[in-house]
């Protein structure tokens, strides 16, 4: 897909029929060639790392960072950096997840897992070492990408695996061993342990399409996760100082556009804590109900009560 080509054909069902094929395809390649490693580990590990990443796999979250940027208009060289780094994420997560202190699998995708197939130690240390590899990735990405959106990308990698994000919900996984939990513990478990990746896989697709800034409403909604919201007038609660406060030019002037911002389908810029535009963004339409969960990263606004701003766990 070139830049510039109609949103709304990226998202229907037959073209991303006919594009997931050629993502996991490309992402293959693109995953072996970050793993051509030269010098500093030993050849065990880097075999190592080599079986767990290049075993197959259905690999989601790549996909999905490439069909978010080319429904936006990217292009699939300004993804590759993107999707290889959420993918490693995800497999140094089920490295870690299969060894005996945790699920203690002895396959993984019809294979020995990691430390059965090598040992435990070896699987610890290359569940280190790609996280490592998947930040060294994104931030080598095309020079193109400006410093302030790189930034932000790895920070968006950053949360989705932290305390707030894989590990924060694997840490309630184990806690809630022979424990039932309510439908907003378990909701934050997934909300945590899976879905944080996904969603930072959609959110980093969108941002190698800006190529030169971030989206303004994917800024917004990474910054201000737990902190005091700005009143309506734009200044701080505590603080008092002004911040920029995301739809306030909307209100002046409703066909007003930001620079860093998605333009809505219906010409307005949506507002953090605002419902969804109305109709929706257009390369989310054929999802239905369903696209209120890939709204948000986008529009800021919460689909439901538990993914309500300031809730600690949320992103």
């Amino acid at each position: 897909m070139t830049p510039g080509a109609e949103p709304a054909r990226a998202s229907s069902p037959s073209f991303l029929a006919e594009r997931v094929p050629l993502y996991q395809q490309r992402i293959e390649s693109v995953l072996a060639r970050a793993l051509e490693i030269e010098g500093g580990a030993t050849a065990r590990l880097l075999e190592a790392m080599r079986y767990s990443t290049l075993g197959g796999g259905k690999r989601v979250r790549p996909v999905l960072v490439y069909a978010t940027g080319e429904a936006l208009g990217a292009t699939l060289e300004q993804l590759d950096c993107a999707a290889a780094s959420v993918e490693i994420i995800h497999v140094y997560s089920l490295v870690h997840d299969d060894l005996p202190a945790m699920d203690n699998d002895d396959l993984r995708r019809g294979r020995p897992t990691c430390h059965r197939a090598f040992d435990e130690a070896t699987a610890i240390l290359v569940g280190d070492a790609l996280q490592a590899l998947a930040f060294e990735v994104l931030a080598n990405g095309p020079a193109t990408l400006a410093p302030g959106a790189r930034l932000e990308m790895l920070r968006v990698l950053a949360n989705a695996i932290g305390t707030r994000g894989m590990a924060g919900g694997q840490a309630i996984d184990l806690e809630s061993v022979k424990q039932s939990l309510g439908e907003p513990a378990l909701g934050r478990m997934h909300r945590q342990k899976n879905g944080a990746l996904i969603q930072a896989s959609v959110l980093l697709g969108a941002f190698r399409r800006a190529c030169r800034k971030p989206p303004r409403a994917a800024r917004w909604h990474l910054w201000c996760g737990n902190r005091p919201r700005p009143s309506e007038s734009g200044r701080h609660p505590r603080r008092g100082r002004h911040l920029p406060v995301l739809g306030n030019a909307a209100a002046r002037n409703p066909t007003a556009e930001s620079k860093f911002s998605f333009r809505a389908s219906n010409g307005t810029i949506p507002r953090h804590g605002a419902g969804p535009p109305e109709p929706p963004i257009p390369a989310l339409g054929p999802l239905g109900p369903d696209s209120a969960f890939w709204r948000f990263p986008i529009s800021g606004a919460p689909p439901n009560k538990y993914f309500s701003p300031g809730v600690r766990g949320n992103r």
